[in-house]
């Protein structure tokens, strides 16, 4: 998510002075965003069962291992040259074990629903509007 994408919102507000409460917001948000990727966003708060069991991220690409344990493809490649990390035993071939999908729907809705989220804060922070 880059800050090139945000456009504080503007130092004139409708019937009077400058930006206000609603720039300092912005600008508080801009803080937070250069802080934090939208990775350790969505990460930090993300249910236990979405997790690598590895890395405590988001699974990317979850992977079935020989073991029945899911963890991101990445994360199987890399643990000790591709070591089952439940069993220890050497995985042949890790590009070919079988994809997770029922873990990858899960966590693409998690990302969606953060993402609406995310998205309607933005919006009242830049707009200064709640809707109930």
């Amino acid at each position: 998510l880059g800050m090139t994408h945000l456009t504080p919102p503007s130092a004139k507000r409708e019937g009077g002075e400058g930006g206000g409460q609603g720039m300092q917001a912005w600008w508080q948000l801009h803080a937070a965003l250069d802080a934090a990727s939208l990775e350790e966003i969505l990460s930090t708060d993300a249910p236990e069962e979405l997790c690598d069991p590895i890395t405590m991220t988001l699974f990317e690409e979850p992977v079935v291992s020989p073991s029945g344990e899911t963890y991101s493809k990445a994360t199987v490649a890399r643990f000790d040259n591709g070591i089952d990390p439940a069993t220890r035993e050497k995985i042949e071939d890790t590009a070919k074990l079988p994809p997770n999908r029922a873990i990858s729907r899960q966590v693409n809705a998690y990302i969606q629903k953060c993402l609406s989220i995310f998205a309607e804060q933005i919006r009242v922070l830049t707009t200064g509007c709640v809707t109930t």
